[in-house]
């Protein structure tokens, strides 16, 4: 059952999950700026990839291969929303919020971006800019869910309950049998001392979803102000009590553990759009445990990458491990346990792996990954030639792949041959990669010298 910022989820439910196809909208002043909608976003110098140094290899990796893409694609809105998206995802607040501001420049006309930058203003702190931005969404789609609880949800919080009651209205009359609609006008009523017309939400939210302990809180909380029965047990009482005390994560007070297969599902996409990791492990490990004979390769591709985010690596190893008993034939698995072991420095169990997945070649740039895998693990032991020649094959296979070009830079310059390195080193910043001026300098220097 939801508290105030559970409604949050709701929005980045249907806006970054439902993808980049719907309409996008636009902040209030740049209406003399609307282009054609098949104009390209523009990359200009300015805008840059954000410093990735604390980030895991997965979504450093990841975030420069999109930016890369949406730098280089013709028509490439729908390549830098992913970019966009990528970036809110993993906590770019400030960086997501101008590659919004960008697209809603574009594509003026629709919904999404103009409600996205409404939740990246509230998630920097920026409420006074998230209710203009959410308002103006809510004027180009006066029937949209989650953008009506948002602007409720944020008059709430500024203390504006007549106007919040108002909103959460409207969704209730839209979606009058939804536990949500319910709750949020149970709690807000029961808030502003109207008990009498909470307890009828609240009872309604327990009925369509009985095993909810936040909204049976809530109800014992109001039965100790007027005289109303609950049917609860007993020894529940004092959890339930204790519940309206402790914080809960986002979707647990509306969803139970979810043993269903599509309660589980539905709690895995609500605790990805909401960024929460940890909760999205604990579903995924409920799917696989519960579903066994109905998991899908992407299943444990995303219980392995957020572990691995979590640093729990010893947990994504034995999870790739299942995943390649399961699906022999994928090398996908290989090469995400391949690098972890390469991380922890397990040199031959990593180049076991590595080639694995070579041997599979599935596509080339998981054989281009495989090449470069090997190629690390042979210039650790002092083989630069031989790594020199896997990684320029590596390069040939994913020529758009800085990260190659990068390490054919390091072993040049392990050669000694600086002039080498540094034309990798620019081709790298010719595909994006952001090259730290220091390591620059220092290069030019050496090539000069040589």
């Amino acid at each position: 059952m939801p508290n105030n910022a559970t409604l949050l989820l709701f929005v980045i439910i249907s806006l970054i999950v439902s993808g980049c196809d719907e309409h996008v909208a636009v902040e209030p002043d740049v209406n003399q700026n609307k282009s054609n909608s098949s104009s390209k976003p523009s990359l200009n110098q300015s805008f840059t990839l954000p410093d990735l140094t604390n980030s895991t290899d997965i979504v450093r990796e990841h975030l420069q291969y999109l930016f890369i893409e949406a730098k280089e694609a013709d028509d490439n809105r729908a390549s830098f929303a992913r970019y966009a998206d990528a970036l809110f995802i993993n906590y770019f607040y400030n960086d997501a919020k101008d590659a919004y501001m960008t697209l809603a420049v574009i594509e003026p006309s629709g919904h999404k971006w103009f409600s996205m930058l409404a939740v990246t203003s509230h998630n920097l702190g920026q409420t006074k800019e998230a209710l203009d931005y959410i308002r103006q969404a809510n004027q180009l789609n006066d029937d949209h869910i989650a953008s009506l609880f948002f602007e409720a949800r944020l008059m709430e919080e500024t203390g504006n309950y007549e106007r919040a009651k108002h909103y959460y209205q409207i969704v209730y009359s839209k979606f009058p049998d939804i536990v949500e609609s319910n709750f949020a006008l149970g709690k807000l009523l029961f808030n502003m001392g109207q008990y009498e017309r909470s307890r009828d939400y609240l009872e309604k939210a327990m009925q369509l979803s009985p095993k909810s302990s936040i909204a049976r809180a809530y109800l014992i909380r109001l039965s100790k102000i007027v005289d109303i029965s609950i049917d609860i047990p007993a020894e529940n009482l004092a959890y339930n009590e204790a519940q309206l005390s402790l914080p809960h994560p986002y979707y647990e007070e509306v969803m139970t553990e979810g043993r269903t297969l599509n309660d589980l599902r539905f709690n895995i996409n609500r605790s990805i759009s909401k960024q929460d990791s940890l909760a999205t492990i604990k579903y995924l490990k409920l799917l696989i445990t519960h579903y066994n004979d109905r998991v899908q390769e992407d299943d444990f591709l995303k219980l392995s990458h957020y572990l691995t985010f979590e640093r729990r690596l010893n947990e994504a190893k034995k999870t790739y491990l299942k995943a390649i008993n399961r699906f022999p034939s994928s090398s996908t698995f290989h090469l995400g346990f391949a690098d972890i072991a390469l991380s922890e420095k397990k040199y031959e169990l990593a180049r076991e792996h590595y080639e694995n997945a070579l041997s599979m070649q599935e596509s080339d740039n998981d054989k281009a990954r495989s090449l470069q895998g090997i190629a690390r693990i042979i210039a650790s032991k002092g083989e630069f030639e031989r790594a020199l020649s896997l990684l320029n094959e590596a390069a040939a296979l994913w020529k758009d792949n800085p990260i190659f070009q990068m390490d054919l830079m390091r072993v040049n310059a392990d050669l000694g041959r600086f002039e080498k390195a540094f034309f990798h080193l620019e081709k790298a910043e010719e595909l994006g990669f952001n090259i730290p001026n220091q390591l620059k300098e220092r290069l030019t220097r050496l090539a000069t010298q040589k």
